[in-house]
């Protein structure tokens, strides 16, 4: 299952919604090219075997640009930090609706200003189709229109898709698939960070939902009493996980000793979906040193930036996840993990010292690439696993450089490498990288890109997250306003604002090397 990354080279994207059942919502966007569509969502409750046709009407603004309108069904998927993604041709979740969506006529068509078309598909239920709620996206998108300093703009649209094959009202389940204390010294609040994932056939309410947290000393005593932190919106898809980053107990943190921290996901009834216990050790922060006593603030490091997470594999099982997004834009996944140690994790303010510096030609140990920013990830005491590594980077790192050819490699021995199965997801602004995990030690990556000419075109960029359970969405301007069934809808009337990209070639999934 792979993530989109979208239109290639975009670097702007505005999006203007305006919801059928939104209250006296005005929306309007900077350009006339835009379009609409008469169908919010389609949700619905379905059987095995079903073939229900449907049609989407696309309208232009007469004042629009002539524009070569195309229709795809996508997955519908989330982050562990609620963002919602689409989803390619790899979708094949249990829970996907994306194959369901057939016979898409037209699927590409040209369209004049102020004139309209209908799309016309099929729902195509499988005879075989297990129970429970199925979800995709029908995206509709412009090819890129209008000339000007080598940009161009798009315009675009995605419609959700529920179905709920046999109509069933299923309870939500979950468990706690990873626990970790990601920061715990004397002197300083600690972070705690737990993961859901949905086990269940339908979405777990996250405006209802909380993660309760209780931690004791190493007699059993309850040293900070429970404390209940909301999961908040939007919902939690079947088959997807979320993490909740805690900060539990006074600013001041605990004492240096053993503890074990209790985490918990309820609901609003008070039904527990998971429970985790986890022993860990709070310590003093004046020695920062690992496990055989090196230091690790290394030279250039950004010493706040420094996280470390304790694992065990008789407690925490063999996958574990790290979230040091916050702290050093990194995430680290590992698979497949044994051991006893940790995972060590920093950000570098300026250049690290390594005998070979990353730019030097292949030949002589380096990348042969530009660095875009430098990150820390080591893994003492693990025995075996896979370590996925996912970087974050902002519009100013990336300033300059080409996304589309971004990678990771780290240094190992006295060489760079670049890491396996790299994937660049423009919408999430990250690189993603596999690295064995015993290659963790002490371990310097870069991020390398190619330069690319500035661009003359900048602005600011616009995330609208539509998947929500609660009675009241976020409109245009941080408005609240009230919802109904499933606030995921996108509403009746959809104006969608400019894309402005650089046209670097044509539309991708995803960019993997």
């Amino acid at each position: 299952m792979r993530k989109k990354t979208g239109l290639a080279s975009i670097i702007l994207v505005i999006t203007l919604l305006a919801m059928g059942i939104f209250n006296a919502i005005n929306v309007s966007a900077d350009s006339n090219n835009a379009f609409t569509v008469d169908k919010a969502t389609f949700q619905m409750n379905v059987t095995p075997g079903a073939n229900l046709p449907e049609t989407i009407t696309l309208s232009s603004d007469p004042a629009a640009d002539p524009l070569q309108v195309h229709v795809e069904a996508d997955g519908l998927g989330q982050t562990r930090q609620g963002a919602v993604v689409e989803l390619d041709a790899q979708d094949d979740t249990p829970f996907s609706a994306r194959t369901y969506i057939t016979n898409i006529s037209p699927a590409s068509f040209h369209i004049d200003p102020g004139t309209s078309e209908t799309i016309n598909f099929t729902f195509s239920v499988p005879s075989d189709a297990a129970q429970g709620e199925k979800y995709a996206v029908i995206r509709l998108y412009s090819d890129p229109y209008g000339t000007g300093q080598g940009a161009a703009a798009v315009v675009a649209v995605d419609i959700p898709v529920i179905l709920n094959v046999g109509g069933i009202t299923s309870k939500p389940t979950g468990q706690i698939s990873s626990l970790a204390v990601t920061s715990a010294v004397t002197g300083a609040p600690l972070e705690i960070q737990s993961t859901l994932l949905n086990t269940g056939t339908g979405r777990i309410p996250a405006d209802t939902t909380i993660n309760r947290l209780v931690i004791q000393d190493s007699s059993g005593n309850t040293v900070i009493q429970q404390t209940d932190f909301p999961v908040n919106d939007p919902s939690i898809l079947p088959g997807f996980e979320r993490t909740i980053t805690a900060h539990p107990g006074p600013a001041s943190g605990l004492p240096i000793g053993n503890y074990s921290v209790i985490s918990s996901f309820l609901l609003g009834d008070g039904t527990v979906l998971g429970s985790k216990t986890l022993t860990f050790a709070v310590t003093a922060p004046a020695a920062v040193t690992g496990p055989g006593g090196e230091n690790l603030i290394l030279t250039n490091m950004n010493p706040n930036s420094l996280v470390i997470a304790n694992y065990d594999d008789s407690q925490q099982g063999a996958n574990f996840y790290v979230d040091a997004t916050a702290k050093a834009g990194v995430e680290v996944e590992v698979s497949g993990a044994a051991g006893y140690g940790a995972i060590i994790i920093g950000s570098y303010s300026a250049t690290p010292v390594v005998p070979v510096a990353f730019n030097t030609p292949v030949s002589q140990g380096g990348t042969g690439e530009n660095a875009v920013k430098y990150v820390d990830v080591r893994a003492p005491g693990f025995t075996q696993g896979n370590a996925h590594i996912t970087v974050h980077y902002t519009s100013g790192e990336i300033n300059g450089f080409d996304p589309d050819t971004a990678f990771l490699a780290y240094f190992s021995g006295n060489v760079w490498v670049k890491c396996s199965n790299i994937t660049v997801d423009k919408s999430l602004n990250t690189v993603s990288g596999d690295v064995q995990v015993l290659q963790l030690a002490g371990t310097v990556f870069g991020m390398g890109a190619d330069h690319v000419a500035t661009s003359t075109s900048s602005s600011s960029a616009t995330t609208i997250n539509s998947f929500t359970s609660s009675n009241a969405a976020i409109g245009p301007g941080g408005t609240s306003v009230p919802w109904s069934t499933f606030a995921i809808v996108i509403g009746a009337l959809v104006v969608v604002g400019l894309v402005v990209f650089v046209i670097t070639g044509r539309r991708k999934k995803g960019t993997q090397k």
